[in-house]
C-alpha cells in the first residue's frame, strides 16, 4: 500500500512489501508529497540491503523478489507473472539456493504442477493445468535465474530447458464466415457493435483495441499507434493506417481529443448505458458471448477469434504472407503460418480436381 495517515497521527505512515518481508513505520513528514519520496527511498535502501546477501547463497525467494521489484512488475501480463512467482515460491520453496536447483528440481516442479486442477474454473469439475501454462511457469522460473546471474552475478548450473518444454496442444482457428459475422453483429447491444466491426478492420489484440483512446489516432496522418508487447523495454509501436471504413467507424461514434474511444450510452438504451452513460467500456467478453449463443452458432467461437478472421481474410484476398504478417503485427513469421493452412473448402476443391474421369463415378463401379 502507499502512504497514509493513521488515527490521530499526523505523520504520513508507509507499509511496503518487498520479496515477502514487510516495512512499515513513520515517515516523518506531513505532507503526502514528502511522505512518498521517503517511501521511495527506503524501498530502495530495502534493495540494496537484498542485493548485500553473499552472491553464492542467494535464495529463490530474494532472486525472485528482486526479479519482480525491478523488471516483471513493470510487464504488461504482471498479474499474472506475480500469480506465477507464488506457486514457483511455494512449491520449490523459498529458501532454496540458487545453485541447488537442476534438471531434477525443473522436472519436480513440473510433476507436480501436471498433476494439479485449475483452481479458477468455475463450472464443473476444473481440468488438469494444461501444458501451455505449466510452460509459461517455467519460463518464469528461467528468467529469474537468468537475470539473477546476470544482475547479481549468481551462481545456477547448467539446466537443459529445451528438453523441459512439454508439448502444447494446438488451438484450432476458428475465423468466422461472414453470415457469421453478420448474426453476431445483429445480436449484439449497440454499444458493442462499433467495437466488433473496429477489431474486424484492424485485427489487433483484444486488450489494445479496447483500451484505445483518442491520443493514439492521428487523423492528419490517418494512422493509429498501437503500444504492443515485445522484448523491447516497454512494448514496440504497432502503426494500422486509418481506411475509409475506420474514418467512417469514427465519424459516427463522433471524434474527439482526448479520453477512451469506447464509452457507455449514444444510441444504445441497454442497462448499462443508462446507468454508466459516458464511463469507458473496459470489456465486452460477456456480451460477445452472449450474442454467438443467440446467434445460434454451434461451434465455440473466441474473442480472439476474430484476431484470426482477420489473417484468414487478408490471406484469401491477397495470397500474401507477409502482408498479413505486417498487418497483425507478428515478428516471427511462425505465427503467421497458421494462416497459410488450406481451409476444408480448398480441400474439398482439390479433391474434385483429382475426380476427373468419370468412369470412376460410383455408377459407373463393377460390383
Amino acid at each position: 500500500m502507499s502512504v497514509f495517515k493513521k488515527g490521530k497521527y499526523k505523520t504520513y505512515q508507509y507499509d511496503f512489501q518487498i520479496n515477502g518481508r514487510r516495512f512499515w513505520g513513520s515517515t516523518k513528514e506531513t505532507t503526502k508529497s514528502a511522505a512518498l519520496k521517503v517511501e521511495s527511498r527506503l524501498k530502495k535502501e530495502a534493495l540494496n540491503r537484498l542485493e548485500e546477501v553473499s552472491l553464492t547463497d542467494i535464495t529463490l525467494d530474494i532472486a525472485a523478489g528482486l526479479y519482480w521489484d525491478r523488471h516483471a512488475q513493470h510487464l504488461a501480463d504482471s498479474k499474472q507473472i506475480e500469480y506465477r512467482i507464488g506457486l514457483i515460491i511455494n512449491i520449490i520453496g523459498k529458501s532454496t539456493l540458487l545453485r541447488e536447483i537442476d534438471n531434477k528440481t525443473i522436472d519436480n516442479f513440473i510433476s507436480v504442477r501436471r498433476a494439479q486442477r485449475n483452481i479458477n474454473y468455475k463450472k464443473g469439475v476444473a481440468p488438469i493445468i494444461s501444458h501451455a501454462t505449466v510452460n509459461k511457469e517455467v519460463g518464469v522460473l528461467r528468467a529469474i535465474l537468468n537475470r539473477a546471474a546476470q544482475h547479481q552475478d549468481a551462481t545456477i548450473k547448467n539446466i537443459d530447458w529445451k528438453n523441459h518444454k512439454l508439448r502444447e496442444a494446438e488451438h484450432p482457428d476458428r475465423p468466422l464466415t461472414r453470415d457469421q459475422e453478420n448474426q453476431i453483429w445483429h445480436e449484439l447491444v449497440p454499444h458493442a457493435r462499433p467495437i466488433i466491426s473496429f477489431m474486424l478492420l484492424v485485427g489487433q489484440r483484444k486488450t489494445n483495441c479496447m483500451d484505445l483512446t483518442w491520443d493514439q489516432i492521428d487523423f492528419e496522418r490517418k494512422v493509429i499507434e498501437f503500444r504492443v508487447k515485445s522484448k523491447t523495454p516497454g512494448g514496440r509501436i504497432e502503426v494500422v493506417p486509418i481506411g475509409e471504413g475506420l474514418m467512417t467507424l469514427f465519424q459516427y461514434i463522433g471524434i474527439k481529443k482526448t479520453g477512451p474511444v469506447w464509452v457507455f450510452g449514444g444510441s444504445c438504451d441497454c442497462w448499462h448505458c443508462q446507468t454508466r452513460a459516458g464511463q469507458p467500456i473496459k470489456t465486452i467478453r460477456r456480451t460477445f458471448n452472449t450474442a454467438v449463443k443467440k446467434a445460434g452458432i454451434n461451434r465455440k467461437v473466441r474473442f480472439h477469434d476474430l484476431r484470426h478472421t482477420v489473417g484468414h481474410r487478408i490471406l484469401e484476398a491477397t495470397g500474401d504472407l507477409r502482408l498479413v504478417q505486417q498487418f497483425l503485427g507478428h515478428q516471427d513469421i511462425r505465427s503467421t503460418l497458421r494462416y497459410a493452412k488450406h481451409g476444408i473448402d480448398k480441400k474439398r476443391e482439390v479433391m474434385d480436381l483429382l475426380y476427373e474421369s468419370p468412369d470412376k463415378s460410383p455408377d459407373k463401379i463393377v460390383k
